[in-house]
């Protein structure tokens, strides 16, 4: 896959951009987002997160995924920003275009049959290592990243 520039291109959406450079920030510096991860904790009834002004949403391992994130970044070291690519972004726009619509939460094509490696090879070549989140009913990269945070690592 070809990497022309390291910044999201005109067609890209605000949002996708905010949170391509939220995540190399934070790659850069890992502590970025403790102090909002740590105000979350704040917002923990039991296995609910009331978050002012959304929706509350019931979780699987409450604030205890968010103290394990808040511990895990606190020992990272900074590592190196990613690429942007064109190709990439194509691919998971035509995912969303898929999935989004017909209210679809997965990894796999509408139909099944495809999956994340299939996808990516549509538009070039996966070289190594791949892996793809999906993120919904966020308004802000920042509660993108969070999700990605305290869902899987960073």
């Amino acid at each position: 896959m070809t990497d022309k520039s390291n910044t999201p291109g005109p067609t890209i959406t605000d949002m996708d951009k905010e949170i391509f450079q939220l995540h190399n920030d934070l790659r850069q510096d890992p502590t970025k987002l403790i102090d909002a991860l740590k105000e979350m904790l704040g917002q923990f009834d039991g296995m609910l997160l009331k978050r002012p002004g959304k929706v509350t949403l019931r979780t699987k391992e409450g604030a205890d995924a968010v103290k394990e994130a808040i511990e895990f970044l606190e020992k990272q070291s900074p590592i190196q920003p990613l690429r942007w690519c064109d190709e990439i972004a194509q691919a998971s726009k035509d995912h969303a275009s898929d999935i989004g619509p017909k209210g679809l939460i997965q990894h796999d094509s509408s139909d099944g049959k495809t999956g994340v490696k299939e996808r990516l090879r549509k538009y070039g070549n996966v070289v190594s290592c791949y892996g793809e989140n999906l993120s919904f009913h966020c308004d802000e990269a920042k509660e993108v990243m969070i999700q990605l945070i305290v869902d899987d690592g960073v």
